[in-house]
């Protein structure tokens, strides 16, 4: 009998012995299970999938719920979304465009730090859009620092509560058209980019013209018959970051020589220049005077200009040949397009394409359409300029 309790107590403790050896070994998983990935490995390889796909995956497994929306952290809101939310009805029978699919991924991914409006199909759905990702604002985007959209199809009572909101959000702004809506720029206190019409409408409409925008990297506007070049100087003085200028003569408007030649004078105080694009379309008659030498002057003041553009018609070839003297001083530049041309057209000497030897030896974008080609031109471009990745030639013949 104790022989027989001495062998029960003994199995026993084997038993037990058994059981701790069991419990220290680690869980081994199938070879072809997800489970042997731990949740970082598991959420850099959900990662790689869109937002349909995330959708459709969330189902597989608890882990999988858990990491499937942690990495999203911008959202484009496109045709194949808002597909999703047309065709629907209500219990009227009527078709509407249903914006809780916002609401949804609101929810689900709580780390979004940006939204993309812009290539909504129908301009007509961001006022909705805009209004769910505000209520969405305080409960789930908490982490949402950015919105890109085109802010039309507003009313301007809705636009400026909206903008209370969202402003803060907003980075770049386009008032083209609604040069009265001016004073929704001091919302928007991380505005990086602006398009206005005119000048003007960066500065309040009362009689001391207080300037709206301050430290922007991006400024389109259009030069005015009247524009006052003085105002310019306060613009460029409280907007030294700026690195991309946008400027253009409307063929409607005929600038004089003093305001043009003024703009350009005061774009040498920006030493951040990196793009630089101007445009002047005239319906009235060719340019009568050389903007070469401020050109000279913008390319030796803007030491970090890469890309330049200019479109312009001339009187004389020799205004045009003045700009493609000063490119040879934008020793930094990478991409270049000329659009010269003369009127009446004339035949101009080979001569007049010597200045391309000089031209910055970095240049990989080059798109050239002038008044006139010559061979020397071509031979002159294979000979310096070997880093050129893309090259478009045309003239108003071809």
């Amino acid at each position: 009998m104790a022989q027989q309790m001495k062998r029960i107590a003994t199995e026993d403790m084997v038993q037990e012995d058994n059981e701790e050896v069991i419990k220290d070994i680690p869980q081994m998983y199938a070879k072809d299970s997800l489970d042997r990935f731990g949740d970082d490995l598991c959420e850099h390889i959900l990662s790689y999938l869109t937002l349909d796909d995330r959708f459709r995956c969330e189902c597989m497994s608890k882990q999988w719920q858990r990491l499937v929306y942690t990495t999203v952290c911008h959202i484009t809101i496109n045709e194949e979304l808002t597909a999703k939310m047309r065709g629907k009805k209500n219990l009227c029978g009527e078709n509407f465009f249903d914006v809780s699919l916002i609401a949804t991924i609101a929810k689900k991914c709580p780390h979004i730090e940006s939204i993309d409006c812009r290539r909504l199909p129908n301009n007509a759905y961001e006022p909705r859009v805009l209004e769910t990702i505000d209520d969405s604002r305080d409960n789930c985007l908490k982490s949402l620092r950015r919105i890109y959209a085109n802010f039309s199809h507003f009313d301007r009572q809705n636009f400026d509560h909206l903008f209370h909101g969202l402003g803060p959000m907003v980075t770049e702004l386009d008032l083209r058209g609604v040069g009265s809506w001016r004073s929704l720029i001091p919302l928007c206190p991380n505005l990086h980019r602006l398009t206005v019409d005119y000048l003007s409408h960066v500065f309040t409409e009362s009689a001391d013209k207080q300037l709206l925008a301050k430290n922007l990297q991006h400024f389109a506007f259009k030069m005015s018959a009247n524009s006052d070049v003085q105002i310019f100087d306060e613009f460029v003085a409280h907007n030294q970051s700026l690195e991309s200028l946008v400027v253009n003569n409307p063929p409607q408007v005929v600038a004089s020589q003093d305001i043009v030649t003024g703009f350009l004078t005061r774009l040498t105080r920006l030493p951040h220049l990196r793009e630089l694009v101007l445009i002047f379309k005239r319906k009235s008659g060719a340019i009568q005077y050389s903007i070469g030498e401020r050109l000279h002057e913008i390319g030796l003041m803007c030491p970090k200009l890469k890309r330049f553009q200019i479109q312009m018609r001339s009187q004389t070839p020799q205004l045009n040949v003045d700009v493609l003297n000063a490119i040879s001083v934008m020793k930094r530049l990478k991409r270049l397009k000329l659009n010269l041309e003369v009127d009446p057209p004339v035949v101009t000497n080979w001569r007049a394409f010597d200045s391309v030897n000089d031209w910055p030896k970095g240049l990989t974008h080059l798109s050239l359409h002038l008044w006139h080609n010559h061979y020397n031109l071509f031979r002159h471009l294979e000979t310096n300029l070997q880093k050129l990745q893309i090259l478009h030639i045309s003239d108003k013949n071809s």
